[in-house]
């Protein structure tokens, strides 16, 4: 097994006394680390800027398998900064334009995304690094300035 997969603050602060959710947290959480063992690191609440900072660049990937549109910008726009490709829900379809980057928002579909970003990381390290560039706070300041200078 060559693989780890880490679970970072899982839990959302809407969502935490909501017995649905938290009945079905406990059955994925339990699930996890039977299946997968060693192989899965659950945290849960927040993950402090160092571990970030280890994990980040270390991926292959980041997930976002969302089930419902919950704000993620911090989480997903490290792994811009990172340049560390993310795949995400299709709950983020309002917010994502682009295909590669999201998956139907069931196990199949994330499954397949996962399947299909192994077989083609190439294509996602540039999808990744072209976002990183129009997102700089230079080029974002020069977006700004031309929608106000009208």
């Amino acid at each position: 097994d060559d693989f780890k997969l880490f679970i970072l603050g899982a839990h959302h602060p809407k969502l935490k006394d909501d017995e649905t959710y938290k009945t079905e947290y406990i059955r994925l959480k339990t699930k996890a680390q039977k299946e997968l063992d060693t192989n899965v690191d659950w945290q849960e609440g927040f993950v402090d800027w160092a571990k970030m900072a280890l994990y980040y660049p270390a991926s292959d990937a980041v997930l976002f398998p969302y089930t419902r549109s919950i704000s993620s910008s911090w989480p997903m726009a490290l792994s811009v900064w990172y340049e560390v490709p993310f795949l995400a829900s299709d709950v983020f379809s309002q917010s994502i334009d682009n295909e590669l980057l999201l998956f139907e928002k069931s196990p199949i579909g994330l499954a397949n995304k996962i399947d299909f970003f192994f077989k083609n990381q190439d294509k996602y390290t540039d999808i990744i690094s072209q976002m990183r560039q129009e997102r700089l706070w230079g080029e974002v300041g020069k977006e700004t300035y031309n929608i106000y200078k009208k």
